[in-house]
């Protein structure tokens, strides 16, 4: 088995698409062996987790299937998984509802879906802005194979201050209720998203970049300036590893990892 410490010398197609190298099992225990802070730094935010009120699967090719959450409110968030045969493309769709009434149109997701055995199994349902209003995240797989089945999508919908929602998306990896943490008074509600980097140097390494991620309103803003640290680079290894890297130039980094965004997704009826 290849170690994290030479992943890079097996290059990064094998080790994100080869599972026979990287097991499910090693990478599934990866986020309590590395992690932006120490195991005595004690950030974690309890959030609310909804469990699925209805799920509905069509055995069928392509697949079809729904998943609803509701909050304690009665807000409901409504997954729809669709796909189209002519030409074939698929299409999933998030819509809001409370008692009754539309309060988000569907909005279509461009997310990896049409696997309805991987609709998510819970949703974070809880006022995340401060404004009073409950707000909704959930993660979907990027379906990859080894390393690549630590890729998840997260989808963040935001109430906003003008009427409705927005929806957000971005990448991470290894999604776990310790991504949400708080910094109390100066930020009560912060999420943190995991990235991937492969250095090109003499020596090739693979590191987990850490990024905060604060709520504004309805939009989702990168809030490393939290704390100095962030966004704060890992050396993945097998050994448990919290230390930041120091190696690495502020160059390098540029060049090993493009800037991380929240991608805003606009509203669209279904067909």
């Amino acid at each position: 088995m290849i170690g994290f410490q030479d992943i890079g010398k097996a290059g990064v197609v094998g080790a994100l698409t080869c599972g026979a190298l990287l097991g499910g099992n090693a990478i599934n225990g990866l986020p309590s062996t590395h992690s932006p802070f120490f195991p005595e730094e004690d950030y974690v935010l309890p959030l609310n987790r909804c469990e699925p009120v209805m799920r509905e699967l069509e055995n069928m090719h392509p697949a079809k299937g729904s998943v609803s959450f509701t909050a304690p409110d009665g807000r409901t968030l409504k997954l729809t998984m669709d796909a189209l045969t002519d030409p074939y493309s698929e299409t999933y769709y998030a819509e809001i509802t409370h008692g009754g009434d539309v309060i988000a149109s569907a909005v279509q997701m461009p997310l990896v879906s049409t696997v309805v055995g991987l609709l998510p199994t819970q949703a974070i349902c809880q006022d995340l802005n401060g404004d009073g209003v409950t707000d909704f995240i959930t993660d979907h797989s990027k379906h990859g194979n080894g390393l690549g089945a630590s890729f998840f999508d997260r989808l963040v919908i935001l109430s906003s201050s003008a009427g409705g929602y927005r929806h957000w998306i971005l990448q991470t990896m290894d999604p776990s209720a310790a991504d949400y943490v708080t910094f109390g008074q100066l930020e009560p509600a912060v999420m943190v998203t995991t990235s991937y980097a492969r250095s090109e140097e003499a020596t090739p390494h693979s590191y987990y970049v850490y990024d905060l991620w604060g709520f504004r309103d309805g939009e989702i803003v990168l809030a490393n300036n939290i704390d100095p640290r962030f966004p704060k680079w890992v050396w993945m290894t097998f050994a448990e590893n919290h230390k930041p890297a120091t190696s690495l130039s502020e160059e390098s980094r540029r060049r090993m990892l493009d800037p991380r965004r929240a991608t805003e997704v606009r509203v669209s009826e279904p067909d």
